[in-house]
């Protein structure tokens, strides 16, 4: 692993260890959304949770309020301003492992092409790009705490 993955590899173990041995965890996001094609960008914020086995919940505070649940078989979304729930078949596999690495499924290093970025704001920072072609991302970096190998920030460009 540790010629293909460069001076990553021992940030690569540390985030790959935190969520194995994780059951649960919370965190607010702000999640960024640039339509480049309409030269603008959406800002949206508010509080995710993860729970093993397969739980999942995003609750979008701002700039509306919606929310998306899952038990590892079902999703619900939830908009509030529609008053409207919409629920589908969820298969926690058919995920990236972007994300299901966060229930300690997967491996980082099996799945992406990893290489070590420039260290920013005190963390490690990890570039990710999907072996896979069919990927929803282009690209993802993992902005890493040194100590814990809790991923603090990711940022995700998508094809388009």
């Amino acid at each position: 692993m540790a010629a293909a993955l460069g001076g990553a590899d021992d940030v690569v173990q540390r985030v790959q260890g935190f969520y194995e041995k994780t059951q649960s965890f919370s965190a607010t996001f702000r999640q960024v959304y640039t339509y480049k094609v309409y030269k603008r960008k959406q800002i949206s914020s508010g509080r995710v949770y993860f729970k093993k086995p397969g739980l999942m919940r995003w609750d979008y505070l701002k700039p509306t309020k919606k929310e998306f649940v899952a038990d590892g078989r079902t999703l619900w979304i939830y908009q509030a301003d529609e008053n409207q729930v919409t629920e589908q078949e969820f298969r926690a596999e058919r995920l990236s492992s972007s994300v299901s690495f966060l229930w300690g499924k997967g491996k980082l290093a099996e799945e992406f092409d990893i290489k070590a970025g420039e260290p920013a704001g005190g963390l490690d920072v990890l570039e990710l790009v999907p072996k896979k072609s069919e990927s929803h991302f282009k690209k993802l970096f993992f902005h890493v705490e040194r100590e814990t190998g809790r991923v603090m920030k990711t940022v995700v460009f998508d094809p388009v």
